[in-house]
Parts: structure tokens; sequence; C-alpha cells
């Protein structure tokens, strides 16, 4: 049978850390393949911006952190990374190239490629500290020790980094993030046989967790869990994992259920209760198997399971169902394929096939050693193989791989599996004939043993005192009857009246009526709550069928209002290619361009969710990037942006719409003239006084200084006065250093942040 003392901790680290690589510490779990498909048919109509790079790299993500490490999932992931990288690098933003940088390391390693990914860490960090963009140094270190734990090797490396993202995100000031790391370092301290300093380590945790009233404390809670198993107590490793499903519960987070209902499993199996530990175990199966996600925690339970088929004399099934698991969710890492080997192997012995028993089970040793990760399971495959020896008569072969079990460093065994080792050893030396040996591990066994007992009595006695309290109650109200009994006996034989009697009765029999009347009265109010209860719903119903009709009307209604003013755009270019003049053809053109900016305006509105606001943001970089395609092919001027995305009704975009348009064109058009390169700087920004500015501004020569805004007569400068006033904003033209500035004030909906692009 297949025991893990530390099966918690091991695949809760496995398992976990491709779900901590994927995300930002601070967030949610990993995308499963029905999301992706979904952000897959978003990215077939997404514009070349922001909301692009992130699907890509979302997409990109999900086929990196995917099981098995696949060439073929890498090379997917890889493309999509590089349209991260080309994207964010033609529109300089500086936060992609970063989040680009991160991920290329992480592909690197996860490829194998660990020189590669070593080499790209060292520039990322170089890169991210010249920047001094903190935050994403402190993802890269978290991200970069996290994939050092999988390989079970560099410890004080591991920390190293945990240790420099810690200090990070405390400079930051990002609590949950900080202390997530620090959960992680006792982590590492458990695994390395710390184990009291782990448990310190993890109460801190989960108490600086509650004083920012962080809500996922399951993983913390499980870990507790582990630690107090380990270490006997299993009252507390009981009631740790209960908190941890019970917060699981709580905060929506199902993710890892079936790892945590395979802890509480393995909790029931050491304190004996086999039968709610098996009924547990078949709750983590029938999760993962729903999930259709092979893990190691996978094969582990189905260990236990296929062995207590076993116990109940169904070997035959238990083959049978170990096949046919492996079917449904094919092992995939070296140490799923281990696990599956060793489960075989039991079911082998089992029927008497014991050639094929021992062929899986040094299979089982060979897969384990080949991980190079000194880890619990591969000290059990030690125990399993001395078993199968032993009961072989194969001694001197059991012993030595029960003593290469107690030769790990750091020990990773719990007081259970220990002594189960000095019990084979102790049947191991009486058969050899080393009797001073076998006395000492059998001394080492008892103590253990009685260790043990210990822990569970202490579970008993918690167990009596309840019942006591519960006996106690019941007396206490028993006696409290019998009082009352003779209390009811003196007064009959003090001879009370008759006419004190019918009183009473009398008195009885009012207030029955007036609780029956009382009765009837609720009855009634709660069926006619009920009815009125029904009737909202309804009319509930009626009202989300309007509201849903009237949102896919004014949807469909900015959709061709588009729709329209694109055929009056197309309709005015098929009629400038009529003209010879060129003044006409150049009207016509600008009148292109101000239809597009209120079309443009329509098709945000009809595309997104919220159908009352504009996202400025996004609409001035489209805009701008529209006009500079337009009017300025080359590509010979840039544009820098700081934006923030400011979100404006229909009334207040369109005329800020036409006044970017034209302060733009005028731009292109008369600001650089023959100049071979420019910068223009488009800003969007919230003032002190809750208003927000435009400003567009050059590095041209400017207005000449003849030149008088208030004289002016042209279209375009009318507009943008005429616009100015509807907006109820101020307007003006600034000369410095022969730099024009165009500014309009005015207030917006309202705000939620900012971002700088270069284009």
């Amino acid at each position: 049978m297949i025991r893990f003392p530390y099966q918690a901790l091991f695949y809760t680290i496995c398992i976990s850390a491709v779900f901590l690589l994927t995300l930002n510490p601070a967030k949610g779990q990993s995308l499963e393949k029905k999301a992706v498909n979904g952000l897959i048919h978003q990215l077939k109509s997404s514009l070349h911006d922001t909301t692009r790079i992130r699907l890509l790299m979302e997409i990109g993500k999900f086929h990196v952190f995917k099981p098995g490490e696949l060439r073929v999932d890498l090379d997917s992931a890889e493309r999509y990374l590089n349209m991260v990288n080309k994207i964010s690098d033609s529109l300089h933003l500086e936060y992609w190239q970063h989040q680009g940088r991160i991920m290329s390391v992480v592909v690197a390693m996860e490829r194998g490629n660990e020189p590669r990914g070593r080499f790209l860490f060292d520039q990322a960090i170089h890169e991210f500290r010249r920047t001094r963009d903190r935050e994403a140094e402190a993802d890269l270190q978290f991200r970069f020790a996290v994939w050092l734990t999988t390989r079970g090797t560099y410890t004080t490396e591991v920390l190293d980094h945990f240790y420099q993202s810690a200090k990070l995100y405390h400079a930051l000031n990002k609590p949950s993030l900080e202390i997530n790391v620090l959960k992680e370092i006792a982590s590492i301290h458990f695994d390395d046989g710390k184990v009291d300093l782990a448990e310190r380590e993890l109460v801190d945790v989960l108490k600086r967790y509650k004083a920012i009233k962080y809500p996922r404390l399951h993983y913390t809670y499980n870990l507790l869990s582990t630690v107090s198993r380990v270490k006997g107590n299993f009252n507390k490793s009981l009631r740790y994992s209960m908190l941890s499903i019970q917060s699981m519960k709580q905060s929506g987070d199902s993710s890892s259920a079936a790892n945590f209902y395979a802890d509480l499993a393995r909790i029931y199996m050491e304190i004996g209760n086999t039968g709610k530990g098996i009924a547990w175990y078949n709750w983590a199966l029938q999760k993962w198997r729903l999930n259709q996600r092979a893990s190691f925690g996978v094969f582990v339970a189905a260990g236990y399971v296929s062995e207590d088929m076993i116990r109940n004399g169904r070997a035959k099934e238990a083959l049978a169902f170990t096949r046919e698991l492996a079917k449904e969710l094919p092992p995939i890492s070296v140490i799923q394929r281990a696990c599956f080997a060793q489960n075989l192997a039991s079911c082998y012995n089992a029927l008497r096939k014991y050639d094929l028993a021992e062929k899986y089970y040094l299979q089982s040793l060979q897969l384990y050693s080949s991980s190079n990760m000194d880890f619990e399971v591969s000290q059990e495959a030690q125990r399993s193989i001395a078993r199968y020896y032993i009961e072989r008569g194969s001694f001197n072969r059991a012993g030595g791989y029960l003593r290469k079990a107690l030769k790990f460093n750091p020990p990773k065994l719990s007081a259970a599996a220990l002594m189960d080792i000095h019990q084979m050893l102790f049947r191991v030396d009486s058969a050899q004939g080393n009797y001073l040996s076998a006395i000492d591990h059998q001394k080492k066994q008892k103590e253990l043993n009685d260790s043990i007992l210990d822990s569970r009595k202490t579970r008993e006695i918690e167990e009596l005192q309840i019942q006591y309290e519960t006996e106690k109650r019941t007396n206490d109200l028993a006696a409290l009857n019998n009082k009352s009994r003779l209390q009811q006996n003196k007064l009959e034989k003090a001879n009370i009246s008759q006419r004190y009697t019918l009183a009473c009765i009398a008195l009885l029999g009012i207030i029955l009526a007036l609780l029956y009347k009382q009765y009837k009265l609720k009855n009634r109010s709660n069926k006619d709550l009920q009815v009125q209860k029904e009737e909202i719903s309804v009319k509930n119903t009626s009202l989300e069928k309007v509201l849903k009709d009237r949102e896919w009307l004014l949807k469909e209604v900015h959709h061709r209002v588009k729709n329209n003013l694109q055929i009056v755009i197309s309709l005015l270019n098929t009629q400038s290619s009529y003209l010879h003049d060129d003044s006409a053809k150049n009207a016509l053109k600008e009148s292109q361009h101000r239809m597009f900016s209120i079309s443009l305006i329509h098709q945000k509105l009809y595309q997104s969710e919220n159908l009352a606001f504009v996202n400025m943001r996004e609409y001035i970089m489209d805009l701008t990037a529209y006009l500079r395609d337009s009017l300025n092919p080359s590509g010979s001027i840039r544009f820098q942006f700081d934006l923030f995305p400011v979100e404006l009704d229909i009334n207040q975009a369109i005329p800020v719409g036409l006044i970017l348009n034209e302060a733009i064109t005028n731009a292109i058009k008369h600001a650089f003239g023959n100049k071979k390169d420019g910068k223009l700087n488009v800003t969007f920004r919230e003032n002190n006084d809750d208003t927000v500015s435009l400003e567009i501004s050059d590095d041209g020569p400017g207005f000449p200084v003849e030149f008088n805004i208030q004289k002016s007569r042209s279209l375009g400068m009318n507009l943008i006065k005429g616009l100015s006033g509807q907006l109820d904003g101020a307007f003006s033209i600034r000369r410095t250093n022969g730099i024009t500035f165009l500014l309009i004030a005015f207030t917006p909906k309202h705000t939620v942040g900012r971002d700088k692009y270069y284009l």
C-alpha cells in the first residue's frame, strides 16, 4: 500500500507551483481550456492595442503552464509571447515589455534550458533595476524561485530569491504579496526538515493574513494541517484541514479542492478511520476527474483506493481500476508515472504475480531517482519494495532499502512512517541473527507507537469530554423536570381551591384561542407574501427582458449609425476620385476624418458592455493610429501619450474626438512641413479641480508671429472654438519655444487611472 506521510506537502507544492507561476502572486487561478477558447475568439476582433496584448499574454501563459511540459505547448506559448513583445515594442509599452521578459525566462526554464533561462533572468533583472521597475523584479524573483522548487534543488538559492521578492513587495507596500512569499519560504523550510521553524512561520503568516482580512486562507491552513500531522498532533491537523475546506468554500476558490479532500483523507487514514479516509479519497478522485486534470495527487489517492479494494479481496478490480484511471488521466510527469508504477506493483503483488510486481517496484524506484528530487515519496518507494522483499524472504535486499530510507537528509518521514520502518528492520535483523540491532529497532518502534497512541488518546479524551458535557446537560434537564414534578405534587397537596383551578384552565383556554388566531393570521399573511413575491418575480423577469431588449436596441442603433457613417465616408472617398481640384479633395478628406472620429465613438459603444460611456484612452489611441496611418504613412512622426482612462458620455466624447481630429490633422499637415521626423504629444489628464484637460503639442515651428487666433476664419479653428464652448471648457493656444499647445478643460463623468504610451 502507498503511504505518504508528506504527500500533502509534496503534491501541494508540485501542483500549486504551476498555479503560482501562472499568476501574479496576488491573483486567482489559472485559465481553463474553455476560457482560453473564449480569449482566442476575442482575439480575432481585437485592435492593435493593450487589449490585444493582454489576450495574447493570457493565452501564452495557458500554453506555458499546461501539465506535462510538452514541446508543442511551449512552441505555441512562445509564438503568442513573441507577438506580445512585437506589439509592446511598437507601442513602447514598458509594462508589457517587462511582462514579456518575465515569461521568456519561464519558457526557457520550462524547456529545460536552464543556462539560457538563467542568462535571460540576469538580463531581465538588470533591465528592471535600470528602469526602477521594482514590482516586475519582485514578480520575476518570485516566479524564478517557485520554478526552482519544482526541481527540488538549490534550496539556498531558492530562499535567496524568495527573500529578495519579499523585501521588494514590502517596500512597495503590497502586504498580501509579501505574506504569500513568506508562506512559500515556510514551505521550503518544511520541505528541508525544519518542521518547528516552518510551523512558527506559518502561524505568523496566518496571523498577518487575518490582520489584512485576506480571504483565501485555505492554502495556509492546509500547510499547517500537514505540519501538525507530521508532528503527530492529529487533533490540530484535523482542525486545520476542516478550516482549509471551510475557507475554500467561503472564498469560492475551489481550484485545489481535490488536494484538500485528499489531505483530509490522509489524516483519517493515519488515525485509523479507514472508512472516512477512503470516502474522502473517492471525493478527491471525483473532483480530479471532473476537472480532467492529471496530477501526482490523483495517483496517490488511487493507490489508497485500490489498496482498500485489495484488503476486501477485490485485487482484480483494483488492477482494472488502476489501469482505467491511467487511460482516463494519463500520467505525464516522471513522478506521476513513478506513482502509477507503484500502484501496479501493489496490485500484481496481491494477485501473486510476483515477477510483474518486482518489475514495477524497481521501475518506480528508477523513475523517482531520475527526477533528481529528494522528497518524501522517494523514501516511501524504499519502504514499499522492502515490504515486498520481506514477504518473499529476501531480508538482505529489504534491509538495504530500509536503511537507505532512514539515511535521507533532511528526514521527511512522519512518526507513523518511522515506526513502520523500525518494525520492518526488527523483522529483518531478527531473521539475519542481528539480535542487538533488532532489539534497538523494536525499542524505537515501541517509543514511536506510544507517541502516536498518546496523540490518538488526546483525541479520544476530547470526544469523551464532549460526551460527558452532553450527558451532564441531559442529567441537569432530568433533575429540573423532577423538581418541577415535586413542586406540582406540593401544589396538589396544598388543596388549591377548585375555583382557582377552573380560572387557570379558563385563562389557558383563552391563551390557546389567541395563539390559534395568531397562527391563522400568520398563515394568511405568509400566503399573501408568497403571492406578492411571485408577482414581483414575474415583474422582475419582465423588466429584465425589457432592459435586455433595450440594451440590444441601443447597441443596434450605435452599430447602424457607425455603418451609415462608414457608407458616407466611402461615398466621399469615391466622390474625391472624380475631383481634380486639390482644395476640394482636401476638404472631402477632412470631412472623412471628422466622420471617422464620430463613427469610432459609436463603434466603441456597441462593442463595449457599458453603453453609457466611452473609454477615452482606448478611443484616443485608436483615432491617433488612424490619423497617423492616413496622414503620415511613412511613420516619421513619433507620437507620445500620457492618458488617463477617462470615461465620457457620447455628448462629451464626440466634441473631444472632433477637436482631437482637427488638432492632430493641423499638426501633421502644418507643424512639420518637410521635416523627416518630429514628435507629437497627446495628453489627457485629470486636474486637481476635478476637470480634465486635452493637450496636443508638437515640436514644430508653431504659428507665425503675426497669426491672431481670435481673427482666424478657418473651419478647423472655428470648429475647435465652438466645440470647446459646447463642452463648457476653456480653449487657448500658447507659444513656448516654438511649440504650439492646445488646451480644453472641462468636467468629465469620472476617471479611473493613467497610462503612458508611445506610438
